[in-house]
């Protein structure tokens, strides 16, 4: 599947979004942290599997777990904006809100 993303840029955030069948997927990078680049699919953030499986052994809870039962949960982030639209397409063929860095 190929993807058309289109920069932008407002008051508080530089963003790169595309819209597939009506499915929205954003990255940004927020004003006051201009390198930390953040994915949004279907209007929910990615988080990060590699850190939160530490959490997740650390609780002693199971690794497959849903991340809104740890104490500490960790989004996706990444300096690279290009990479962050790598894993927000995957997530978004894949149907998954986690995924390993």
């Amino acid at each position: 599947m190929k993807y058309k993303w289109k920069h932008g840029k407002n008051d508080d955030q530089e963003y790169y979004d595309v819209t597939i069948n009506g499915d929205y997927l954003c990255i940004f990078a927020n004003k006051w942290n201009p390198n930390t680049w953040i994915a949004m699919v279907k209007d929910r953030v990615i988080h990060d599997k590699t850190a939160n499986d530490r959490q997740r052994k650390k609780q002693g809870l199971e690794k497959g777990c849903h991340f809104s039962l740890l104490r500490t949960d960790t989004l996706l982030t990444n300096l690279s904006p290009e990479y962050m639209m790598r894993k927000a397409e995957w997530c978004y063929e894949h149907g998954v809100e986690e995924i390993s860095r």
